[in-house]
């Protein structure tokens, strides 16, 4: 790592990363953490190279069926989340700003990861 960028993400302020910059972005556990998740992926796909990858990784929809107690993945069982996204409205998100999805996974947890097209 040659940098280290701290920022508030829900100002949707990216002056800091330069544009085409990226091989890949990585966001794990964050856009549920956010009420503009949809807005922050937006904002950095600029920051990607060409043909470069983003890989979403985010509580599933199904785990807010899942036990409830101290440290499960129950998507309320941590007060920090905001917000749940449906697998659906990323993948449209991602379409309507020209990528697409490599590779899905879901299950107690969602993991996307998406390329340009």
């Amino acid at each position: 790592m040659d940098k280290l960028f701290l920022m508030d993400l829900t100002e949707l302020k990216f002056d800091q990363l330069n544009d085409n910059a990226y091989d890949v972005i990585i966001m794990s556990h964050i856009i549920e953490h956010l009420h503009n998740g949809d807005k922050v992926i937006e904002g950095i796909l600029s920051k990607l190279k060409p043909n470069g990858l983003l890989y979403v990784e985010y509580p599933s929809v199904k785990s807010v069926n899942l036990p409830s107690m101290r440290e499960t993945l129950n998507f309320f069982d941590d007060p920090t989340h905001c917000r749940l996204y449906d697998v659906k409205e990323i993948y449209n998100l991602m379409m309507k700003n020209k990528f697409s999805m490599f590779r899905c996974e879901i299950f107690k947890r969602s993991f996307i990861l998406f390329d340009q097209f």
